[in-house]
């Protein structure tokens, strides 16, 4: 456990700066605004007792959660479908195995409801069929098995 700062507490949390135990416990700040802690040292010789002092591994952890969200995202494709608006003319774009993936999540995710109501309206025509086999008032769906 580490005891921060208010002002740090939340910086910490959001994992906008980490703690390398690798690099002399080096502070590295992940985003802008905490040039009074950059390249600062977490002086752990204070800390002899290894019950009362963090675990180097949480300290990991915790670092490389921070280069995940801050470093790595910062690179990523932001894959937003909100306006509705999906301009597939872009190859360079939509021609990645990642963006089929993420249109064909995209499709399902809007055709969902119509998908549900579909199946809701052919499981109720089903069994209709009056007792010779034939449509009596309703639909009757002969369903063939398929080899």
């Amino acid at each position: 456990m580490l005891l921060l700062r208010e002002d740090l507490h939340d910086a910490w949390a959001d994992y906008e700066f980490g703690i390398d135990p690798d690099d002399d416990y080096r502070i590295t700040a992940f985003v802008p605004g905490h040039d009074g802690i950059v390249g600062e040292f977490l002086d752990m010789g204070d800390i002899s007792d290894p019950v009362t002092r963090p675990f180097d591994q949480a300290l990991r952890d915790h670092f490389a959660q921070g280069l995940l969200k801050h470093v790595k995202g910062r690179g990523e494709r932001h894959w937003n479908f909100s306006s509705g608006a999906m301009d597939l003319s872009d190859a360079k774009v939509w021609g990645t195995p990642e963006a089929k993936e993420r249109l064909e999540l995209e499709l399902e995710n809007r055709l969902f409801e119509h998908r549900m109501r579909q199946e809701s309206e052919d499981s109720s025509t089903l069994g209709n069929c009056d007792e010779d086999g034939e449509p009596g008032d309703r639909v009757c769906i002969h369903l063939e098995p398929s080899l």
